[in-house]
């Protein structure tokens, strides 16, 4: 009987990790209209890295545009991201009505990887008053030459190099106020500088 559970385990996960590399494969197909091509194997490589541990049920949820978008934008901004540097953006809903990705706000930030880094900005967010309805938090190694990414790999590689970058993408419910953004945005800069 164990035998048996073992083998319908890694069945399972067989299954769990071809029904993602398929979603994936349609994002990334999508990604061939919004990325230049000499950039779309490293853009490849990055969304594969970027949702490899993410919630396949959750991943599933999102349209594929959405999953391309949440991932397009980090992609972009890592690579030039400098030494030291923290990457922070908050935006309002695209609009609040709309189901997905666009009804919520979105956190955003990138900065190297550190104890207490999720935590701490999962926290600030509830501060806020609002509720978090889906997270993405890759650590990956980046390679980065003259202000752009040259190469990216999940930070477990063993024997890999590169700065391990910690990229971390909520999305929660609206604040209340326009002004709420910004002062969620130097909050978070705060509590993130204190790390």
């Amino acid at each position: 009987l164990r035998g048996r559970a073992r083998k319908y385990s890694m069945n399972d996960e067989a299954a769990a990790n071809q029904e993602l590399e398929v979603l994936l494969n349609r994002v990334g197909a999508l990604a061939a209209k919004r990325v230049d091509k000499a950039d779309l194997p490293l853009f490849r490589a990055f969304l594969h890295h970027y949702y490899e541990m993410a919630s396949q049920e959750t991943l599933k949820l999102r349209p594929p545009g959405e999953l391309l978008e949440a991932a397009a934008r980090p992609c972009e901004r890592v690579g030039g991201r400098k030494p030291g540097e923290l990457l922070i953006q908050v935006r309002p809903p695209l609009d609040a009505q709309a189901p997905g990705s666009a009804g919520f706000a979105t956190v955003r930030t990138a900065v190297e990887d550190m104890p207490l880094l999720y935590d701490s900005v999962g926290m600030a967010v509830r501060d806020a008053g609002v509720s978090i309805d889906w997270t993405v938090h890759p650590v990956l190694r980046v390679k980065r030459d003259k202000g752009k990414l040259n190469e990216v790999f999940a930070v477990a590689r063993a024997g890999s190099d590169g700065e391990a970058d910690s990229l971390i993408h909520v999305e929660c419910e609206g604040l209340a106020r326009p002004e709420d953004y910004p002062l969620l945005e130097r909050k978070l800069r705060d509590v993130i500088g204190e790390l």
